[in-house]
């Protein structure tokens, strides 16, 4: 049996790579060739403590982000001020 599934798996691969190709990314006709946009989308509710840590970790990545952009869900402290104090954009879900 385990015979049966290391020989799908050996002659399965090739034939999903043959038929998917390899990945594609569509570009914008707004960037340079080869640049791309990220976005990042920060889901947080009484994240104080620890946004301000997340955004300054985005910050020194090597490729910045196009925008960060935090989903503040009912928070009851500051976390949308630190955020913003960050530079990321805060936006507040509309309530039901």
């Amino acid at each position: 049996m385990l015979y049966i599934i290391l020989l799908l798996a050996v002659f399965s691969a090739p034939a999903f790579h043959y038929i998917l190709g390899r990945p594609r990314f569509v570009p914008d006709p707004e960037n340079e060739p080869g640049e791309m946009k990220v976005s990042i989308l920060i889901p947080a509710r009484n994240e104080e403590t620890n946004i301000a840590f997340l955004l300054d970790s985005i910050s020194t990545q090597s490729m910045a982000p196009h925008e960060v952009i935090v989903v503040d869900d009912g928070s009851t402290d500051r976390t949308a001020k630190v955020a913003n104090e960050h530079g990321a954009r805060v936006v507040k879900p509309k309530e039901k």
